[in-house]
């Protein structure tokens, strides 16, 4: 059976619900250890409105929505501002080779297994089952969640200095014309 355009678009929108196909690092990004940066392990708050992640989040899904056809793309926005959902605050932990993400904000998400670990059934926010991971990508953490539909991948990446977490986001099926991407930018808590 195949999935609607807007059934497609919901699950791809898995990302948005949470909180990179692969997100290239930063161009900061030299050859780093097999080991996760020491610059990304803490807290982090989104520095503005709830708003603004969300309007940066609305401008990148748009494209996937007009290349809806007509009559499903009002339904698609009207769904789509009912269930999007950002982190406001990320913490994450490293304890030996296992590390934590948690996404805080409507919904709350965490996530804890080895760096490179076999993918993991975890259930999603909406209900299905989804495949996660936690690995290595050009030495930044990236979260992989694979479902029925499509790809969510998420890079956490951090300026050099520590004090700023990009978080890129892709979300890519193969009905969709083009990749989802976006970019959060967190700033540390200090304790």
């Amino acid at each position: 059976m195949r999935a609607s355009p807007w059934s497609l678009l919901a699950t791809g929108l898995v990302g948005m619900l949470l909180g990179s196909l692969t997100v290239a690092p930063p161009p900061h990004v030299h050859a780093q250890a097999q080991q996760l940066p020491s610059t990304l392990p803490g807290a982090w708050r989104y520095p503005h409105p709830d708003a603004h992640g969300l309007a940066i989040v609305r401008a990148a899904v748009e494209p996937a929505i007009r290349a809806l056809p007509s009559m499903f793309q009002g339904l698609a926005r009207e769904r789509l501002a009912q269930r999007t959902r950002m982190a406001t605050r990320i913490e994450i932990g490293n304890a030996h080779e296992s590390v934590q993400v948690s996404s805080h904000g409507e919904r709350d998400l965490s996530i804890d297994m080895p760096l490179g670990a076999t993918p993991r059934t975890i259930r999603a926010p909406e209900g299905h089952e989804v495949q996660a991971s936690h690995r290595l990508s050009g030495g930044w953490l990236e979260q992989v969640f694979t479902g029925p539909n499509g790809d969510l991948r998420i890079l956490y990446s951090t300026e050099p200095d520590g004090r700023t977490l990009h978080v890129d986001t892709s979300i890519t099926s193969e009905r969709l014309a083009q990749p989802i991407r976006y970019r959060l930018d967190y700033v540390r808590v200090e304790p």
